[in-house]
């Protein structure tokens, strides 16, 4: 049983908790790249609570979703939403 369960790659937290866990880090990653490229260029920082936030929930998102359960992931997915809405905002 062991062998199957390492050939499926379904171990603890299984493949569609990782890749959940991997877009959620990708999506906390998006407005630290704000945040440096705003840096980098000299431009005005005044806003920059309004992209540390969602990096924030993003990455404690990613954790819990790694680490525990169904409750996580339904918290992950409200965060995934809510992180791209607030993304979508700046645009």
């Amino acid at each position: 049983m062991a062998q199957v369960e390492q050939a499926t790659g379904a171990g603890p937290g299984g493949r569609w908790t990782k890749l959940a866990s991997l877009g959620l880090f990708m999506e906390a990653l998006a407005p630290i790249l704000f945040i440096l490229a705003a840096l980098i260029w000299g431009l005005d920082t005044d806003g920059v609570m309004f992209f540390i936030i969602p990096a924030v929930v993003g990455l404690v998102a990613a954790f819990l979703v790694r680490r525990f359960g169904t409750w996580a992931k339904i918290f992950g997915l409200v965060a995934a939403v809510a992180i791209g809405f607030l993304l979508f905002w700046t645009a």
